[in-house]
């Protein structure tokens, strides 16, 4: 009965902090959302990359019995300890169509491609305390056309390199789980380097499964700390109300998956989109500050052994720019019209 506790919890608790994690490290967009981005893979304890959209791994405690006992005839089984494949690499191309300002005829083409991964499989620290790092490298093109002349906006190529540690607890008899997050993050057009670069994150939360289909858990993340920080807690749920079916709430980030068969699934999902980045003007400091809000339709298929495809197509609406001096001072500020939105992506599951 103990290793069916240990399979019941990993399962429920990896695969939501798969979930709220994985999509937190690339939509940091609307601030308030981080929470639910980030720190709600550290309420369920477990956290794996971004874009794991199919949400394919996660399963019910008697199916990952099942799973465990065919593991070592089946390579493609998960491990009976529920810890589930974690991605080597995954990359992603996406793009929005260009949006239009309010205030003038101008417009904003967004365009970002990305690549990332885990560093390591989950190292035992003992005391059912485990670390995981990741990292990530992206570079994003905001291109802008028909702007008037005196607004402080211009073409940017935008690089951004952030590093992750996660610290979780675990034990295969509780029902509780418990996590921490921080991360360093630089991200900048690479123009007169400073300590405006650079941003610093950090989140504490823990989880608790309610039975084998629901779990609940509550988040509390610090973003931008030694600037211009924000402390918000947040809520999360996640609910499997089959086996085929997941349907995950975390604040403004909702998720909801049909595992079609065991090489496709769909998914829809509607998530903050952006990001924040500091450039230099003239050899002035600012940050740009890109906010909006995305529902895309996914389709994931695999390619070959552990090698998926991911395919999106979705609408983004909510949109807002803006632009901040080093004082923290708004120097520009607009709402964008909603546009369609395209991503294709590649990712290698091999823990």
């Amino acid at each position: 009965m103990a290793d069916a506790g240990k399979v019941k919890t990993g399962t429920v608790c990896l695969n939501l902090g798969k979930i709220g994690l994985g999509v937190g490290m690339d939509y940091y967009a609307l601030k308030p959302s981080f929470i639910l981005l980030c720190g709600f893979g550290l309420s369920a304890g477990f956290l794996a990359g971004k874009d794991d959209l199919s949400l394919s791994g996660v399963q019910s405690g008697s199916e990952r019995l099942e799973k465990a006992e065919e593991a070592e005839k089946a390579e493609e089984g998960k491990k009976s300890s529920g810890v589930p494949r974690f991605d080597l690499l995954r990359a992603r191309y996406e793009s929005d169509e260009a949006r239009g300002f309010d205030r003038f005829d101008g417009e904003l083409e967004y365009r970002e491609a990305s690549i990332g991964g885990f560093l390591s499989k989950p190292i035992e620290l003992g005391g059912d305390w485990r670390a995981l790092p990741f990292a990530k490298y992206s570079v994003t093109d905001l291109d802008f056309d028909g702007v008037p002349a005196g607004l402080p906006l211009r073409d940017q190529e935008l690089h951004e390199l952030s590093l992750h540690a996660f610290l979780f607890h675990q034990n295969p008899d509780s029902r509780w789980t418990y996590g921490a997050w921080g991360r360093v993050r630089f991200a900048s057009d690479t123009q007169d380097v400073n300590g405006d670069d650079f941003f610093y994150d950090f989140g504490i939360g823990s989880g608790y499964r309610v039975n084998d289909r629901l779990l609940v858990g509550l988040a509390f993340v610090g973003l931008e700390v030694g600037r211009d920080g924000l402390y918000v807690p947040g809520p999360m749920v996640m609910w499997r109300p089959n086996d085929a079916v997941s349907v995950a709430w975390m604040g403004p980030l909702l998720i909801s998956t049909w595992r079609v068969s065991d090489d496709w699934s769909l998914a829809l999902r509607g998530a903050p989109h952006g990001g924040i980045w500091n450039v230099s003007s003239g050899g002035a400091s600012q940050d740009y500050d890109l906010r909006s809000f995305l529902v895309r339709f996914h389709t994931e298929h695999r390619i070959k052994g552990n090698l998926w495809l991911s395919l999106g197509v979705g609408y983004t609406f909510g949109g807002n720019l803006e632009v901040r001096d080093s004082s923290g001072s708004r120097l520009f500020e607009d709402n964008l019209e909603g546009g369609l939105s395209f991503s294709v992506g590649l990712r290698l599951r091999s823990w």
